[in-house]
């Protein structure tokens, strides 16, 4: 096992008009499934192995019927995951959401977001707080896609945790990659990465001042 540098940012939602809504794609729906349903736990895997996600965390953090589980069809086939947790106060968070790769990079995940914070809210009965974790292990392109949706950085922790040898952040292999277009800040220096998971560049993320 390798040392490398976690840093891991919370983002929120707090009302629904943040929402900066993408052109809705018909061919992208949720279909609602059980936590056991064999094609959510291959798509879990499928997205979130690359990343490091852990299985473990994912089946332990809450029971239903505060945590529900969505499969994000595209053409009626399986194409990526949603998780939800609603907590006593209301709050929503997004446990996991992501594409599988085949369909990473097609201009699909800003409408699946946009689905995904719709559907978030419904399951409070409006819901006043919508909230994840994303961290510089995950797609370059996550970070700036919840920006652009509306989501505020709210909190960052930076953590020292152990990767497999010779394991590197998707897009670390080829060099820097700032999430270009999410906001002037963004694109200047928050979650660019080197040849190292270790090597994150820069540390300007947009806190909301006072959190």
């Amino acid at each position: 096992m390798a040392s490398a540098v976690k840093t891991r940012l919370t983002l929120e939602m707090r009302s629904p008009d943040q929402l900066v809504r993408a052109r809705l794609i018909p061919q992208i729906t949720l279909r609602a499934v059980p936590a056991d349903d064999a094609v959510l736990v291959r798509i879990f895997h499928e997205v979130g192995d690359r990343h490091l996600w852990s299985a473990k965390s994912w089946a332990s953090w809450g029971s239903p019927p505060a945590k529900r589980q969505w499969l994000i069809d595209v053409d009626s086939e399986p194409a990526g995951l949603l998780t939800l947790l609603t907590n006593r106060t209301g709050d929503v968070e997004v446990v996991t959401f992501g594409l599988v790769p085949d369909r990473q990079g097609q201009g699909l995940g800003g409408a699946a977001l946009t689905l995904a914070v719709d559907l978030a809210t419904a399951c409070a009965g409006g819901a006043t707080r919508v909230w994840l974790h994303t961290n510089n292990f995950d797609h370059p392109s996550a970070l700036p896609n919840y920006v652009k949706r509306g989501f505020t950085v709210v909190d960052q922790q930076v953590l020292h945790v152990e990767v497999p040898d010779g394991w590197h952040p998707p897009g670390a292999a080829d060099g820097p990659t700032p999430p270009t277009g999410a906001s002037p800040d963004l694109s200047r220096c928050a979650f660019g990465y080197r040849a190292s998971p270790t090597d994150l560049v820069g540390d300007c993320y947009p806190v909301r001042p006072g959190s």
